[in-house]
């Protein structure tokens, strides 16, 4: 390609001594640089018109390719496989930010909050072609309108913004309820700038990102199989939308067909969903196979669709060389991307609170005492737990930071009609029927009343 165009403005140029045609900056620039690039030689002589330009734009385009190379190849050992377990996730992470980090520059990003989200994204779109400028010592300077800056960065506004941009990167990538995130189907570049930043943000002493799905991260860390994926998921993860409610209603009326006129009925009134899913066409839906449907069904709207951006947050973490720790360090580091803490009867325990109630409160005492037996009854689905915590909080999981506030006993009126319990979550409170007399009922009232609200306890629920 260059050489055609030089031949071209060859043949156009006009002789002058003082601007040199393209044929002789070539011949000067050869004399100076016996052993130079071509490429970069004749690229030089073209995009110049002085020799003195030639030059300069010599030197430019070499400088360019020694840090490109120079980035290659210290991203090819950030990708190289990590050979160190870790036992304790400081260490680990200690051993990240030694590797990599260097203090001998400085990164510096002046920052209006109200511009936070386009400096940041200039930045990182930067960093993808450069991503040495990550492992600079990194500073961030709050502005006022003025260019007055708010305070110098002692470390604490870096946080703020690592907290801030993983915020706006989660509305503008992700969806889904908190602590239960899945990317949108898009494959934004946007994706890669959010594996960049979860990454620059750990490498700097910033916030994770502890919201995915359970089911994201083992794709992150290429546990990717799909009957092990198939363990992570639920119909109950599909996000609740415009696009996804054919769907939901379909998966639901699938499941609850049993019968083959009921079935015939559901395909036909959902066909379309049918044809533009990955089942055979030549296969016929039936009761034995439906559940086979189901499940794939299921996959294709969590995962098959989602690939793309999965696949761009993964490269993001490769960039900065998290990725090889993960795959290395896969226990340790998932409260980085999902937090899933055990929640066992001790644990939700801790976070309850019961002073709506006295000795003399017979109907109150008991209801809450068969509450503490159920919780401790190894009978119930390992699932009920998480359940009762979503259902007085609206968290799926007790955050990483513990909960600011916890969940408040209160008690129903003894009123025949009010068996099943009910709350307020955006209070935390949670209040419990005093109607029943023996156990065994108020078990089953409960465990149909989580089934009322839509938490169920199995995928097949």
């Amino acid at each position: 390609k260059f050489q055609s165009l030089i031949n071209l403005h060859i043949h156009f140029a006009a002789p002058d001594p003082d601007f040199p045609n393209l044929n002789q900056r070539l011949e000067q620039l050869k004399v100076l640089f016996p052993k130079g690039n071509e490429r970069n030689v004749a690229r030089a002589a073209f995009d110049s018109i002085t020799t003195d330009q030639a030059v300069e734009k010599y030197l430019q385009l070499n400088e360019i390719e020694e840090k490109k190379s120079g980035s290659e190849a210290a991203s090819g050992s950030r990708n190289e496989i990590e050979e160190t377990n870790f036992e304790r996730f400081d260490d680990m992470l200690d051993h990240y930010r030694n590797k990599y980090l260097t203090e001998e520059k400085t990164c510096s990003l002046n920052v209006q909050r109200e511009e936070l989200w386009r400096v940041a994204q200039a930045f990182y779109k930067k960093a993808i072609n450069d991503p040495e400028i990550l492992f600079r010592k990194f500073e961030v300077n709050f502005s006022k309108d003025t260019g007055e800056e708010e305070s110098v960065d002692a470390g604490a506004l870096k946080i703020e913004f690592f907290e801030l941009l993983l915020v706006e990167l989660k509305n503008r990538c992700l969806e889904g309820d908190e602590f239960s995130l899945i990317p949108r189907k898009s494959d934004s570049v946007n994706f890669i700038i959010l594996g960049l930043a979860i990454a620059h943000s750990v490498l700097h002493g910033g916030p994770g990102f502890y919201q995915f799905q359970a089911w994201v991260y083992q794709i992150l860390v290429g546990n990717d199989d799909p009957e092990n994926l198939m363990t992570f998921i639920d119909k109950k993860l599909i996000v609740k939308s415009a696009s996804s409610v054919n769907l939901l209603k379909f998966i639901d009326q699938l499941q609850a067909a049993n019968t083959k006129s009921e079935l015939d009925e559901v395909v036909d009134k959902f066909i379309e969903i049918i044809n533009c899913s990955r089942w055979e066409s030549s296969t016929e839906i039936t009761l034995k196979n439906k559940g086979v449907l189901l499940a794939q069904l299921v996959y294709d709207e969590l995962i098959y669709r989602r690939q793309t951006p999965i696949q761009s947050i993964r490269e993001g973490l490769k960039i900065t060389g998290l990725l090889p720790v993960m795959i290395r360090n896969q226990q340790l580091c998932e409260p980085i991307f999902s937090y899933n803490a055990k929640i066992d009867a001790p644990t939700l325990k801790a976070i309850l609170v019961n002073n709506d109630v006295n000795k003399d409160d017979f109907e109150k005492q008991q209801a809450f005492n068969f509450f503490n037996k159920l919780l401790d009854d190894d009978e119930m689905p390992p699932q009920f737990l998480k359940a009762v915590l979503k259902f007085s909080t609206g968290f799926h999981n007790i955050p990483p930071w513990g909960m600011k506030k916890k969940i408040m006993i209160r008690y129903l009126a003894d009123d025949e009609s009010k068996i099943y319990p009910e709350s307020m979550s955006c209070f935390n409170i949670f209040y419990l029927p005093t109607v029943h007399s023996d156990f065994q009922k108020f078990k089953n009232d409960m465990l149909k009343a989580f089934e009322i609200e839509g938490i169920g306890f199995s995928s097949s629920s």
